[in-house]
């Protein structure tokens, strides 16, 4: 100190303080403090100038000597508890924290912190009254409101907590955690579109984080838009390729894109990186069963076995490829185990197993089957009045072919699997022998069936219609193809194989085109029915394009209007406009149904409910309807009986694989209107989408029909 300025200590360090000298006043008040070591408002200075250096230690070092020396001072507990937060040690914050808060009950800074660290020590609902009095108190508080909203996520509670993190978000738009927690809690609540933005700004803000990735990815994974997956979780993996993750997810959009082999490395990847991760394995296996690379599954499926005991599912798959590799007695035991391990999944359908193989070889579809193997078939013309180029195979004859079940499985007589149905999945095929009742399975991947019940003969040969529950795919999946009938002398003959669950209004237009109880032979549920020879149609409705490319929109077209005339040859001129409710379904809803009924029932339209009426009563009511009104569905399908002129207006939020309506519309001379809606909830699939019908735009659709149509007598 130089003698002819004399300052005293206490000058120079807030003379250093002032100046932004932050070394130097930690030196000059280590000086003051060793000579006076019961200041405890110089320590606590001294200990709130190394925090602000970044030296938390030496910071808690002198402020646990604050609150020796002065326990009342309640700034030095706060900054003591949230130093030792900070650095991880959420228990012994706790203590000076709750003193801190005592000291002053009023300061929301001190409850947001013990909220926070209580949240640390996952005693949530401990946590959640010192956090509300803090966003409370605090309302332009992100962080408070941040803590908060995760603390209710945690307990289950994602609307609550979305509500915290909006505000939070709305405070700090840039906080990238914050941001994140927002689109998890969204996705959680199955609020796709607002997930998907957050989880968007996040990587905009954030192109490194892997988080962000794995999140974009599983939103794409569930809306099936798998080419996005697969590169979302392909960022994640590159950005971070040792967490094994990353990999995991890719692997399962992999899978899902059917890119086996890309799927397999995936999975062995995640399996390498995390050793004791049981999905990984089992995940591997099953791409390696889909590939009929056996032992090496056997060996995945196994490392599953081994990391989670307790799991049936690696045991059923392991099973199945024992099974396939002829080692019938460990396929066996691993039945067994599965059953023991899941009563109510594999219990159910394994408790009177028997390995006697009756079928063998791949489930197929018609069209493949047809392709590989030399049989008769019938062919479709391209051009519907005539020609003979682009046939494409429509119909396959199978000798001594067997019919499992009643909603059925056909099984040719090498073994193949055909699957019957509205369309064509191994998945289907599984499902509908897992519905009978003694004991069938799939061995394999889904591909062979176990055990076989009694078996019956029918003689001659017969053509295969299906029963399927949804209207709508049958009548123009089944009605339709009697379309071959018609047009080809070598089916006209043909007896009508049906399923025994056959409902009657299926066999109220059965008779109507001449196949009455005297032409149909049912086929029972719980048998294997042989019939001598069987015509199977392929099916055609997956592309409407193929549809109109091979005819078949004509031949439904021709064959349904015929049936309409049979029914109501000389309709009444009452000229009813008609609305065809979705009601009361679980999928593909109208959100705001009742709106648009009171909108339509006020221009005169009345409501027409399918489900309440007969197969020909719906037909007559149909027959007289000048405008028709309908939501995407099933039910909408019975319009295809009106009359010619008469406009269909059918509401739908996108064009879909099944969108079959426009087609058979201009077919049979119907005027056909879309009215394109909005989605109201997001599903895994965008046909089962919830949706919004636009008042405006339907309103504008009606005038538009109503004009072109003029005044009908």
């Amino acid at each position: 100190m130089m003698a002819d300025r004399p300052r005293t200590l206490a000058a120079r360090i807030g003379e250093a303080a002032n100046a932004g000298r932050l070394e130097e006043s930690v030196e000059l008040l280590e000086i003051y403090v060793r000579d006076r070591p019961h200041r405890a408002d110089e320590q606590f200075l001294l200990a709130c100038t190394l925090s602000n250096l970044g030296r938390i230690n030496m910071a808690l070092t002198w402020l646990k000597r604050v609150v020796a020396l002065k326990p009342q001072h309640s700034e030095a507990q706060l900054r003591l508890g949230r130093g030792l937060l900070r650095l991880g040690h959420a228990g012994q914050a706790e203590g000076p924290l709750r003193r801190a808060l005592a000291l002053a009950p009023g300061r929301f800074k001190t409850a947001l912190a013990l909220g926070t660290c209580l949240n640390r020590l996952e005693r949530w609902v401990e946590a959640e009254p010192f956090l509300a009095r803090a966003c409370a108190g605090r309302p332009d508080d992100a962080s408070a409101h941040y803590e908060f909203g995760l603390s209710l996520l945690i307990q289950g509670r994602p609307r609550d907590g979305v509500r915290y993190l909006t505000r939070a978000a709305a405070l700090e738009p840039a906080w990238v955690e914050l941001r994140l927690a927002l689109a998890r809690a969204f996705y959680e609540l199955g609020q796709i579109a607002e997930a998907l933005s957050h989880a968007e700004t996040v990587a905009g803000l954030d192109p490194a984080r892997f988080s962000a990735w794995l999140l974009l990815g599983s939103i794409d994974f569930a809306r099936n838009r798998l080419a996005r997956s697969c590169q979302n979780f392909w960022r994640a993996a590159a950005l971070y390729p040792d967490l094994a993750e990353g990999h995991f997810l890719l692997g399962r959009s992999l899978a899902e894109s059917n890119l086996n082999v890309e799927a397999a490395a995936a999975f062995a990847i995640a399996a390498m990186l995390e050793s004791s991760w049981a999905d990984a394995y089992q995940a591997r296996g099953a791409i390696l069963l889909r590939m009929r690379q056996l032992d090496d599954a056997v060996a995945s499926i196994a490392s599953a076995i081994a990391a989670k005991p307790q799991w049936a599912v690696p045991r059923f798959q392991i099973a199945n490829a024992l099974l396939d590799l002829g080692s019938t007695a460990a396929a066996s035991a691993n039945y067994a185990a599965a059953a023991c391990l899941d009563p109510d999944g594999f219990g159910r359908h394994l408790a009177h197993a028997s390995l006697s193989v009756t079928a063998t070889g791949p489930v197929t579809s018609l069209e493949a089957y047809a392709k590989t193997i030399d049989l008769p078939t019938v062919s479709l013309p391209k051009d519907p009045g005539g020609g003979s180029s682009n046939f494409a195979c429509i119909a396959v004859a199978l000798d001594r072919a067997a019919v499992i079940g009643s909603d059925p499985l056909i099984v040719a007589e090498d073994g193949t699997m055909l699957a019957g149905g509205i369309g064509y999945s191994p998945y289907f095929a599984c499902d509908q022998i897992r519905n009978l009742d003694r004991g069938w399975y799939i061995r394999g991947r889904d591909r062979y069936v176990l055990a076989a019940p009694a078996a019956e003969l029918k003689a001659g040969a017969h053509f295969f219609i299906g029963a399927y529950a949804n209207f709508g795919h049958w009548l123009i999946n089944n009605v339709g193809r009697l379309a071959y009938i018609e047009q080809h002398a070598e089916l006209r003959h043909l007896l009508l194989a049906t399923p025994g669950t056959i409902s009657a209004d299926r066999r109220e237009l059965l008779a109507l085109l001449g196949y009455g109880a005297d032409r149909i032979t049912q086929i029972s549920a719980g048998v294997v029915t042989r019939f001598e020879k069987l015509w199977v149609s392929a099916t055609l409705w997956q592309q409407p394009l193929r549809l109109e490319e091979h005819g078949m929109v004509a031949a439904v077209g021709r064959i349904l209007a015929t049936l309409g005339q049979r029914v109501d040859p000389h309709p009444e001129v009452l000229d009813k406009l008609i609305y065809i409710p979705r009601g009361r379904v679980t999928r593909r809803r109208v959100s705001n149904e009742s709106e648009v009924m009171g909108v339509l029932v006020g221009q005169g339209f009345e409501i027409f409910d399918p489900s309440l009426l007969s197969t020909i009563e719906q037909i007559r009511r149909i027959r007289q309807a000048r405008i028709i009104v309908a939501p995407m569905g099933a039910g909408p399908v019975i319009v295809v009986f009106a009359r010619p002129g008469t406009t269909f207006i059918e509401c739908k939020v996108e064009s879909t694989g099944m969108d079959i309506m426009p087609f058979l519309c201009a077919t049979i001379g119907l005027g056909h209107v879309t009215v394109r809606c909005a989605r109201a909830h997001v599903h895994a699939s965008a046909l089962f989408d919830d949706f919004d019908i636009p008042t405006a735009a339907l309103d504008r659709a009606l005038k538009l029909a109503i004009s072109s149509q003029g005044t009908r007598s």
